[in-house]
Formats: C-alpha cells, sequence, structure tokens
C-alpha cells in the first residue's frame, strides 16, 4: 500500500503478487481486491474491471446467500469509490 500512495504502482504491483504467491496467504480475496483497487487507480479500466468480474464470480460461487450479498456489494462499493463502471 505504500508504494501505491506514492504512485509507485509497478513496485506495488509487484509486492502484491510477491504476497500472492506465499504459501501462507490466508486472505487470497482481500489481497487480489487490492490488486483490482491497484489498477483502477493506475489507470488500468480493464485490468481492474477484469478483477471486479471474478471476484464477483467468486462471490456468486459460495453457498450462503447473505455472504454472496455481502461480498458483492462490499466489491462493488469498493471499486465504485475508485471508478466509474
Amino acid at each position: 500500500m505504500a508504494y501505491e500512495q506514492r504512485r509507485m504502482y509497478a513496485e506495488a504491483l509487484n509486492q502484491f503478487q510477491k504476497a500472492s504467491a506465499m504459501p501462507e496467504n490466508y486472505a487470497p480475496t482481500m489481497l487480489r481486491a487490492d490488486i483490482g483497487h491497484l489498477y483502477a487507480v493506475w489507470g488500468k479500466r480493464g485490468d481492474a474491471q477484469q478483477v471486479l468480474s471474478e471476484l464477483l464470480k467468486r462471490s456468486e460461487d459460495r453457498r450462503s446467500e447473505s455472504n454472496r450479498l455481502g461480498v458483492s456489494s462490499h466489491v462493488v462499493t469498493f471499486f465504485n469509490s475508485t471508478i466509474r463502471l
């Protein structure tokens, strides 16, 4: 996140990707959302929308209706704060 705040987007993406590859990565969905947010603030709208679609698909695949709605609304709100869909 520090790289993102400094607008060092390539470095931030590199760090997020390293974290994703770690076997002890316990929050892969949130990390993926962070990557999507990074793409959005970086101006990579297509990449950001691809991540958003992936996260929404993941939420649809969940069994619990309440979980699906919660994850979906969280993800959409997160991205809407950054890009116009």
